[in-house]
């Protein structure tokens, strides 16, 4: 069966929105996210410690184990280096 035209064209989209998206990750890498004020290290373990286990499950249905386990690890680093200052 010939592969569709429409699945051509949605292909050729995603492979240039993909670069896209890689080249300006790599020119804004360690900027500011879009239209976000940087967030004290006081204001993250506050949420982070206001987290509760429904909170925990959401987030791991949203962005996947890995993603959350690493936050949960970097805000552990982050109570061990200090008191929130």
């Amino acid at each position: 069966m010939p592969t569709n035209r429409m699945d051509i064209i949605t292909d050729a989209i995603k492979s240039r929105v993909t670069g896209i998206t890689g080249e300006a990750h790599k020119q804004f890498k360690g900027s500011n996210p879009y239209r976000q004020e940087p967030v004290s290290r006081k204001e993250r373990l506050l949420h982070y410690a206001d987290m509760t286990p429904e909170i925990e499950m959401s987030m791991r249905q949203e962005m996947g184990d890995a993603a959350v386990d690493n936050y949960i690890l970097k805000m552990e680093a982050l109570l061990r280096r200090g008191n929130g200052r």
